[in-house]
């Protein structure tokens, strides 16, 4: 399958080059394509340039900045995902003393025809990564509480979750994760920002992400990067074909 694919794009015509450049260079940003190399340097200068989609680690610069990244395994030892429709809506709940919570809705559509191959139930090892000393209050599955059957670990200096997650052909479903984050925002003369980073799954489609923050009635939000739908409500609308980072600042 490599052989072939290469052939196919270094004995191309020149005048097919500038779309297979910009094709190549969409793949890598949306992660339908990822780079390895043996070569150390080689590999730091991809990396660089956001092409290893190496999973962001703890650290001094990001240890303010809050983080989501769900990551799917289908167990199932079918093609279900091909069928699967999904849609993420995040809401963010500030508190009185800069504290941070979280809802998580991630809607799912399983439209596999039968049970026949190459559809089939979708069988969903979830892993959720959170800033380390995060903590999961709550986990529903449809009408289902699954808080009881979700275990923790910690990776990459994230705080991690599994659960095992089913649905069946024609089913619909909604998982809701609640959370809190040690995440605080801190006021410095006057002013606090907050920096939320969510990372997209490699090989994942442009599943829609609405994202919401509300906020108390003592704090203002200065940046115009959300739009308003209420009073000390701000939502941004958009979609996990890349990573999210969105960073908003208040003041009070």
């Amino acid at each position: 399958l490599t052989t072939e694919a290469f052939n196919k794009i270094f004995f191309l015509p020149q005048n097919n080059w500038p779309g297979i450049i910009t094709a190549l260079s969409k793949s890598l940003d949306e992660k339908h394509i990822s780079i390895y190399l043996n070569d150390s340097k080689l590999f730091t200068f991809a990396d660089s340039l956001g092409w290893t989609h190496a999973f962001p680690r703890a650290s001094k610069e990001n240890e303010n900045q809050d983080l989501l990244s769900l990551v799917e395994a289908n167990l199932g030892a079918n093609k279900a995902n091909y069928y699967l429709d999904r849609s993420y809506s995040l809401e963010t709940t500030v508190g009185k003393e800069g504290e941070i919570k979280h809802r998580l809705r991630v809607s799912y559509v399983n439209r596999s025809p039968s049970d026949t191959f190459p559809a089939g139930k979708y069988k969903n090892r979830m892993r959720i990564y959170l800033p380390f000393g995060s903590k999961i209050t709550s986990v529903l599955w449809g009408e289902s509480n699954k808080t009881g059957e979700i275990s923790g670990f910690v990776d990459y200096g994230r705080a991690g979750y599994s659960i095992l997650l089913e649905l069946s052909p024609k089913e619909q479903t909604t998982l809701v994760l609640d959370y809190s984050v040690p995440v605080k925002l801190e006021f410095n003369n006057g002013k606090a920002s907050y920096k939320l980073n969510i990372i997209k799954q490699a090989g994942t489609l442009k599943d829609p992400l609405q994202w919401t923050i509300t906020y108390p009635i003592s704090y203002q939000l200065v940046s115009d990067q959300a739009k308003a739908i209420g009073p000390q409500e701000q939502t941004i609308s958009t979609d996990l074909s890349v990573d999210r980072s969105f960073e908003v600042e208040f003041k009070k």
